[in-house]
């Protein structure tokens, strides 16, 4: 009889349970770049004298939140950057530090990357993988 009940038990269990690991719906949140963004606020950030060092630095600060929950022990201008360049598709990755980024004018750069890899870990040491690192590629 105690076998009966708990096939019992089981079967209704079975038929009857949701799952307690998934979820029954997806829930997407949607935020328009409009909103983010509007002509007005463009035209501030425009006259708005950027500074490329603070900038990266808070890229590094906010994956090193994300990655590590915890906020970096780099002093303010010491973090790793490489800086591509090479000429005529080549790449020739120049690592400096981002109290050197203050001398690079905005125009001049073409693309800002951030990576987080164990191979730039292995070549760039134990800074690059926890934090990552920013590839920064110059305009001809």
């Amino acid at each position: 009889m105690k076998i009966y009940k708990l096939i019992l038990v089981f079967a209704m269990s079975f038929l009857y349970h949701t799952s307690a690991v998934c979820q029954n719906s997806i829930a997407k949140e949607q935020v328009s770049a409009k909103l983010l963004i509007d002509e007005s606020s463009k035209e501030n950030v425009k006259k708005e004298n950027v500074d490329l060092q603070d900038f990266v630095e808070s890229i590094y600060i906010n994956s090193s939140k994300v990655f590590n929950k915890a906020l970096p022990a780099v002093k303010k201008g010491e973090y790793l950057v490489l800086i591509d360049t090479g000429s005529n598709g080549s790449i020739e990755n120049k690592p400096v530090k981002t109290s050197d980024l203050k001398n690079i004018p905005l125009d001049k750069i073409e693309e800002l990357t951030y990576k987080k890899s164990d191979m730039y870990g292995t070549l760039y040491g134990t800074g690059a993988q926890l934090f990552g690192i920013i590839l920064i590629k110059l305009k001809k």
